[in-house]
């Protein structure tokens, strides 16, 4: 059990490597290795982001690539509440991407990326903002991304916001 801990440490700390602190050994009782992780709500982001992406799949089982928003619509550059964000990122990847990682050319001839379609000069931009580096082709770095995003008031960036009537 201890080095199955040990790999999720090591695969998050991989993930989000400067939102990891340290990662400290301590003997427990028995002498075993009890590894501990001191972060800045790592678990919490990684259960988040795996929250997000088996509400998307349940969304697209449900009601297909539509799965229109049943909430009250925001407004255009309202910020989200984080309770919300997760909810309305799990609605945005049916309806964008099927709950599949593609590369799609857009209407406005530019290539969009990943399980939330995130055009590269947009991630660029946003990334820089956020301070969240990767790959809009990964599904978790893609939803981190879209979580962010969405709490910081850019939800009219995507198309289907509009289609599913997240926001006004």
């Amino acid at each position: 059990m201890q080095k199955i801990i040990l790999c999720i440490v090591l695969f998050i700390s991989l993930l989000f490597p400067s939102r990891v602190i340290r990662v400290q050994a301590e003997n427990s009782p028995d002498n075993i290795p009890d590894a501990k992780i001191a972060s800045e709500g790592v678990a919490g982001q990684i259960d988040a982001i795996a929250s997000v992406l088996e509400n998307s799949h349940e969304l697209l089982n449900k009601y297909g690539s539509r799965p229109y928003w049943q909430k009250k619509p925001y407004g255009k550059g309202e910020t989200v509440p984080a309770i919300d964000a997760s909810d309305i990122v799990s609605h945005l990847i049916p309806c964008e991407s099927q709950d599949i990682s593609v590369k799609h050319m857009d209407s406005n001839d530019r290539y969009s990326y990943g399980v939330l379609q995130i055009q590269s000069s947009t991630w660029a931009l946003w990334s820089r903002a956020s301070g969240i580096k990767g790959n809009p082709m990964n599904s978790v770095d893609a939803v981190s991304m879209g979580l962010w995003a969405v709490e910081h008031g850019l939800l009219q960036n995507w198309t289907c916001a509009k289609i599913l009537k997240i926001i006004k």
